[in-house]
């Protein structure tokens, strides 16, 4: 299990926004933000701060709100991190190679290895 599950499972569900209040991180919505999706920032010693862009949607925003956590998670907390709308799609590219991989490698075994054919949904 990886850090950010830990977390999650400490609060009792995968909610990166209960996550950042247990944590004492404040979330603030704004418009008008451009091509930023989120920013991390440390605003005093020991306050920390997720600016999130209100005119995205809200699954960009919760996965916004994650990565921003995580990024708190880390040993960069304190380091202020932006996040532009390129970053998340690129992101989000990333993540449906990743899983074309894994079908085709599952895909590999199942037929070369136990002979059987998945039906494929096109």
């Amino acid at each position: 299990m990886d850090h950010m599950e830990e977390l999650y499972k400490g609060i009792g569900e995968r909610c990166p926004y209960k996550l950042a209040k247990h944590q004492g991180v404040k979330l603030t919505y704004l418009d008008d933000l451009g091509d930023i999706c989120g920013l991390y920032k440390q605003t005093t010693s020991d306050s920390f701060h997720i600016y999130v862009n209100a005119n995205v949607d809200i699954e960009m925003q919760e996965n916004v709100v994650h990565l921003l956590i995580e990024h708190h998670n880390t040993e960069l907390r304190g380091t202020e991190r932006c996040l532009l709308k390129k970053d998340l799609h690129m992101l989000r590219r990333i993540g449906e190679e990743i899983r074309k991989t894994d079908t085709l490698i599952a895909d590999i075994f199942l037929q070369g290895f136990l002979g059987i054919r998945r039906n494929k949904q096109r």
